[in-house]
């Protein structure tokens, strides 16, 4: 096992922890904006 095989296994890893926490970044930025889309919803509801 030499060192520089290692250092890019922990560099491939690395990137894939990134890609997972920007997806799940992105997909709680969707549920924040369906959420304020209901509440716009029942606010609406609740006006008319």
């Amino acid at each position: 096992m030499n060192s520089s095989n290692s250092f890019q296994q922990a560099k491939n890893h690395l990137k894939k922890l990134k890609q997972i926490q920007l997806d799940q970044h992105q997909s709680a930025e969707h549920d924040m904006a369906i959420c304020q889309k209901r509440r716009d919803e029942f606010i609406g509801l609740l006006q008319s």
